[in-house]
């Protein structure tokens, strides 16, 4: 890669080859490029099917886990003055993959989630702060607009590093912030219990 990475993501709705997305994290801005890589497991060797650019600095990746939609993925960006955000891109199959912009989050992001299953209609936005610790966002059908229909904030929050949705409770999640694990109910909006001190220095 002609750039430093950070984030690097398994396509993981596809099943029938080892394909993972590499993002950039260049000073230059609009340099920065998205990697679509695959293992060739006869071979033993990482190939680069294709590059595209992208405007700002990658700082996570976060592809659907659902294989009915495998070409969908989230990166997410900070622009050169500090500003975040997150978009939804679609690999576009044929006779070679072409990157489709679907819609942009204009809002704090420093992670995206999706639902285990990558079915719902709905995804998960963790913020870099406390007061945006978690929004809720529902996608319509085709990816093509988004409503923010909840969010959890967390007080005395300096930083939001990681989250996962509960696999065995839809309505449930849980965020790494600072050296604590926050647990939060998603159909109450609130947060309903919290591991202080659960890791001896902050998660990144």
């Amino acid at each position: 890669m002609e750039f430093r990475s950070r984030s690097i993501a398994a396509v993981v709705g596809e099943s029938d080859k080892h394909h993972f997305l590499a993002g950039t994290l260049s000073l230059k801005g609009n340099n920065n490029q998205i990697h679509l890589l695959e293992y060739v497991e006869s071979t033993n060797l990482i190939e680069c099917n294709a590059i595209w650019n992208h405007s700002s600095e990658i700082w996570s990746l976060s592809c659907c886990p659902s294989s009915m939609n495998k070409d969908y993925f989230f990166t997410v960006w900070k622009k050169e003055q500090g500003s975040t955000g997150a978009t939804l891109w679609s690999l576009e199959q044929g006779a070679s993959v072409k990157l489709k912009h679907l819609l942009t989050l204009d809002m704090p992001a420093s992670r995206v989630v999706w639902d285990p299953a990558g079915l719902s209609d709905h995804i998960l936005v963790l913020g870099e702060t406390g007061p945006y610790a978690l929004s809720i966002v529902n996608m319509d059908t085709g990816c093509k607009s988004h409503k923010v229909s909840g969010k959890i904030p967390l007080d005395n929050v300096q930083r939001v590093a990681g989250g996962a949705w509960d696999p065995n409770h839809p309505n449930s999640a849980v965020l790494a912030a600072d050296t604590s694990l926050v647990q939060c109910d998603l159909r109450a909006k609130q947060h309903t219990g919290v591991s202080e001190h659960a890791h001896a220095g902050c998660v990144c």
